[in-house]
């Protein structure tokens, strides 16, 4: 007895994009002998297992043909992840793929670095002070790193 076995199933899917062009001159233009009187281009591509970079990356081609330039393409991809019709955290989390840092949290990283290098740099005056005095422990007058120390200090206090 023979068992009958259907053939595997397959999925096939193509993407195909026409781009047509004419030119139509109406008297001696600077550009008519430059110009195509007709172009015509066709982009095709199997679709059964792209992903969406691979996606993008065909658009990308097409729209480089239809004279868009590589900042036009990279600004109207930014614009489909980034604008007001799309959720904050799906926003964050693409910028956070890409080590991109979102306006509206811009402002917390920066303080944030802002007063941990500021921390540091107090640490740094102060050490120097205090390796400068251990170096000169008989000078009479202060060091030019205990001044700077003083004066950063003097600074901090009245801001």
């Amino acid at each position: 007895m023979s068992v009958y076995q259907s053939p595997p199933m397959t999925y096939d899917a193509k993407l195909r994009v026409h781009f047509d062009t004419e030119w139509k001159s109406y008297g001696s233009g600077i550009y008519d002998d430059e110009m195509l009187p007709e172009e015509h281009y066709t982009f095709e591509i199997p679709t059964h297992d792209i992903n969406s970079t691979q996606l993008f990356r065909f658009f990308e081609t097409v729209a480089r043909t239809m004279g868009h330039n590589e900042i036009g393409i990279m600004k109207g991809a930014c614009y489909l992840a980034f604008n007001d019709m799309r959720s904050q955290e799906d926003m964050r989390r693409v910028a956070d793929e890409f080590d991109l840092v979102l306006s509206e949290d811009h402002a917390k990283k920066v303080i944030g670095l802002e007063n941990k290098n500021y921390a540091l740099e107090c640490e740094i005056r102060d050490l120097k002070a205090k390796l400068s005095r251990y170096e000169n422990p008989d000078n009479p007058n202060y060091t030019e790193e205990e001044m700077e120390a003083m004066t950063a200090e003097n600074e901090n206090e009245t801001v």
